[in-house]
């Protein structure tokens, strides 16, 4: 047989994109228009090689994913290779599940014989690893009781307690310290009656050194504001990590418990020191310092008091306006003209601006702010999709009809033809298709 028509591509796209933005009516609509036509294989997928199982699994949408298992068992003949389809970063669906920390969805993947020893194509990271990095759990004790290998390393030679530790999960790196919960038995036992504090300033002091971590760093990391200052006077700050972190980069970047308000605190500490000693700015491997990071993060004193000279993008070309507008911190948005250069309307490698961002993340306040800050409502991307595109996609009826009112062009059509009223009725975001007039995409421009 020869490659599949160009219907049915475009009727997989569809599917991929009803899947993401968690439409089961659509779902259900578009597997019975199938009509028995292969879905499921990444090499129809996108340039990703993403299946539809990949996208609801990342989205976290549980009723998509059971209904794409059941369509699965229905017609093909190996669900096993459907549900450890592999996109381009060599991602499974379980490895997105494992991600995002649903372990209802992991169970319906592991009931249709998912992978657990899947290893991803950058660090050969299995679904295990990025639950610890995520600090997920509920979801590490799942998958350690589907055979998940507790010792099993990265090409780095991280294990999950190590990733759980360098990401600052104290509790997650606990439940692998814990004898006979997860199975691996480390040097300092947690139930061994010392405190919560003192089991993981413990922690702290033994820093693990194969990747670079000061004590300053993993103490910053998982936010334990008195060890910092215990070991700030004396601690290099400009000491990098493997990843290029400084320890503020890995006191702004913790995912521990009160994390704003600890965060902040640990940061300003850090600052002040740094302050004292006229420490230089250092970006990460990814090109971000941490007024980027800040920024990213919502946190508004933190990022007052960091330095402002020579702030550059980040690897992807996002500056401190794609960050700000991402995350919908319009105070953040107020600051950026300031702190960076560029301006509203500056773009990324993908040539999208942060309005693009800000609409396809829903954040109306954001959008407002871009807007009145001189943000161009028709800004094209490399997929030669506007801001009204992304509103459509994602069903933001609010965003939609603020850049509408902006005189955002609904006629505009993207590299495939498409307008944002075709996005928004195929998707089903009924409350967005009467703000949009019909246009005919073919006889449209850009």
């Amino acid at each position: 047989a020869g490659p599949p028509g160009g219907d049915v591509l475009a009727g997989i796209e569809e599917l991929r994109l009803a899947a993401r933005h968690g439409h089961v009516a659509a779902v259900k609509q578009l597997l019975d228009q199938q009509q028995g036509s292969s879905w499921e294989s990444s090499d129809l997928g996108d340039s990703w090689a993403r299946t539809p199982l990949h996208e609801a699994a990342e989205a976290g949408h549980l009723a998509v994913v059971e209904q794409l298992l059941r369509a699965a068992v229905r017609l093909s003949n190996d669900v096993t290779a459907v549900v450890n389809a592999r996109d381009a970063l060599g991602w499974t669906p379980l490895h997105w599940a494992a991600l995002g920390g649903s372990a209802k969805m992991a169970v319906q993947l592991l009931n249709a014989r998912a992978s657990v020893h899947a290893e991803d194509a950058q660090l050969g990271c299995q679904p295990l690893h990025w639950a610890a990095r995520r600090g997920h759990i509920a979801l590490l004790t799942l998958l350690v009781d589907a055979g998940a290998d507790v010792a099993a390393k990265d090409r780095e030679g991280r294990s999950a307690a190590a990733w759980a530790r360098l990401t600052g999960h104290g509790a997650a790196f606990a439940a692998f310290s814990a004898p006979g919960l997860l199975g691996e038995k480390v040097e300092v036992d947690a139930g061994s009656g010392m405190s919560g504090v003192a089991t993981d300033q413990a922690l702290e002091r033994r820093a693990p050194t194969e990747w670079h971590m000061t004590p300053l760093h993993t103490a910053a990391a998982a936010g334990h504001t008195a060890a910092v200052a215990a070991l700030l006077h004396e601690a290099d700050q400009e000491a990098l990590d493997r990843w290029g972190r400084t320890p503020l980069l890995a006191a702004i970047q913790g995912s521990h418990a009160d994390a704003t308000a600890t965060r902040e605190f640990v940061a300003l500490q850090l600052l002040s020191d740094a302050g004292s000693r006229g420490s230089k700015v250092i970006q990460d491997d990814d090109g971000r310092s941490p007024l980027h990071w800040a920024v990213l993060a919502g946190q508004d004193t933190v990022a007052e008091n960091l330095p402002k000279d020579g702030i550059r993008t980040d690897r992807w070309g996002r500056g401190l306006w794609h960050h700000a507008a991402a995350n919908g911190h319009v105070a953040m948005l107020r600051q950026a003209n300031a702190w960076q250069a560029g301006g509203a309307d500056a773009k990324d490698h993908s040539l999208q601006v942060p309005l693009h961002l800000a609409a396809a993340s829903g954040h109306v306040a954001a959008v407002d702010e871009l807007l009145k800050l001189g943000a161009s409502v028709n800004e094209v991307d490399s997929l030669k999709r506007r801001p009204l595109h992304y509103a459509a996609i994602r069903g933001h009826h609010e965003v939609a009809k603020l850049l509408l009112s902006s005189r955002a062009d609904a006629a505009s059509v993207d590299v495939d033809g498409r307008t944002a009223l075709d996005f928004a009725t195929r998707l089903r975001h009924l409350s967005i298709v009467p703000l949009l007039p019909e246009v005919d995409s073919a006889s449209s421009s850009e």
